[in-house]
């Protein structure tokens, strides 16, 4: 069998997967801005649902749709009457 391969121009999009320990450092930055922020190609792993469930239970707000994260925080971590921070495993 004789195969020939020709020389192309490659075109396309590829979406890289997420990486866990980066979409954790930015909740974690997100906590502490006082705002709205914006967090595109967000994964949705256990260790990225802990993250988000430690920012909402230290005083920021965050909703996730499909791969966009959104957390809007006053810059102030605040525990409230929770004197233990659920971290999943």
């Amino acid at each position: 069998m004789n195969i020939t391969i020709n020389p192309s121009g490659i075109n396309g999009k590829i979406k890289v997967p997420p990486s866990k320990s980066m979409a954790q450092r930015s909740v974690a930055a997100a906590l502490l801005r006082a705002g709205k922020t914006i967090i595109e190609n967000y994964g949705n792993s256990d260790d990225e649902e802990a993250a988000l469930n430690i920012v909402r239970q230290l005083g920021a707000n965050g909703q996730s749709t499909n791969d966009t994260l959104e957390v809007i925080s006053n810059g102030k971590i605040s525990l409230e009457n929770n004197s233990v921070v659920h971290c999943g495993e």
